[in-house]
């Protein structure tokens, strides 16, 4: 379906220097990598402040204005670095279940935060956040974890 699509991106002279050179695509790796990690530390700092659990226990709201105002660094450089790396082998990705799940997983996740983020403000000033609201915490940690789990099985499932 997608294979006139996958030969163009792979024909692309950009796409052939990541990956015919010894240094671009490890480079934009681990761009992509400590980008990935900015992400998750990010949300993760939120979603453990819904779960009840923070260093300084600061409003919700704080946690998600700070959430909104950084995270499109690191959704920016990975979307970028991650469009290189796919260019690369897309027909070789986009066939492997590991990317496909990871695709997924961040997916769910950029959508599940861009709504949660918006309605954050309703609990400010709980004294104790509501079981539900520590469940949507714990169930975005999870989707996170498949991101990063996901990604590094990208390398060995074939």
């Amino acid at each position: 379906m997608f294979a006139h699509l996958w030969q163009w991106l792979y024909d692309l002279q950009i796409s052939a220097t990541v990956r015919e050179s010894s240094w671009v695509f490890p480079t934009l790796e681990c761009i992509h990598l400590y980008s990935m990690v900015f992400l998750i530390g990010l949300v993760a700092a939120f979603d453990l402040r819904l779960m009840g659990i923070a260093l300084e226990p600061q409003p919700v709201s704080y946690f998600s204005r700070l959430v909104r105002r950084w995270v499109w660094i690191p959704l920016g450089v990975n979307t970028v670095t991650g469009t290189l790396l796919f260019a690369s082998k897309p027909m070789e990705y986009s066939g492997n279940l590991a990317f496909v799940m990871k695709m997924l997983f961040l997916f769910v996740g950029v959508t599940y935060h861009a709504v949660i983020l918006r309605k954050a403000d309703r609990w400010d000033g709980l004294a104790k956040m509501p079981t539900g609201v520590s469940v949507l915490g714990g169930f975005s940690l999870l989707l996170w974890l498949g991101v990063l789990a996901s990604s590094r099985w990208i390398a060995y499932v074939l």
